[in-house]
């Protein structure tokens, strides 16, 4: 585990609510799925359920950057 895994759980419940509140507000449907909601309510999902992706998608997250 990273050093710095903890500093960074400990922002998860405030990055989730961000992260909820924009896609409740200004959701797009229609974008890919790097950029639109599809990838959002993927990270959202990973982030709430605490597993790790059994599909490797967030994978492509990283080729994308």
């Amino acid at each position: 585990m990273s050093q710095h895994a903890p500093r960074l759980r400990a922002h998860l419940p405030m990055l989730i609510e961000r992260l909820t509140n924009r896609l409740d507000e200004h959701s797009s449907p229609g974008a890919g799925l790097l950029t639109g909601e599809a990838g959002a309510r993927l990270a959202l999902h990973t982030a709430t359920t605490d597993q790790v992706p059994v599909t490797r998608w967030d994978a492509c997250l990283l080729l994308d950057g």
